[in-house]
């Protein structure tokens, strides 16, 4: 964890200090997990993905994926369009609507998309 803390560091182009203002946290508690010290708590990765809604949770915590969230709009607007064609033909005749899709990647991180 604390490797993946100081690559979004460097990605970010923050300081330890400047991390530790936004997070409203003491900057020894940034020092002390990069450290590899303490272990960040629920708390601790709550407030980071609040801040950084950005951050891909799964990368975070786990490792797995890519530091940032995939976008939606633009790595699958296809989805969008085939959830509109499908519902489109088919829920006047069941009366059912797609509300959503997962996909599930062999690295073991999964994306939802809602229909709205």
């Amino acid at each position: 964890m604390n490797e993946r803390l100081l690559e979004f560091l460097k990605v970010k182009n923050l300081t330890p200090s400047q991390f530790a203002e936004i997070m409203d946290i003491q900057p020894s508690s940034v020092s002390h997990i990069t450290s590899g010290r303490n272990k960040p708590s629920f708390d601790f990765f709550a407030k980071l993905l609040e801040k950084f809604p950005d951050v891909n949770p799964d990368w975070l915590i786990l490792g797995y994926g890519n530091i940032y969230r995939a976008e939606k709009s633009e790595e699958f607007s296809f989805l969008k369009k085939d959830m509109e064609m499908y519902t489109a033909g088919h829920h006047t005749k069941q009366n059912k609507n797609i509300e959503k899709i997962i996909i599930f990647y062999s690295d073991k991180t999964f994306e939802v998309y809602n229909s709205e």
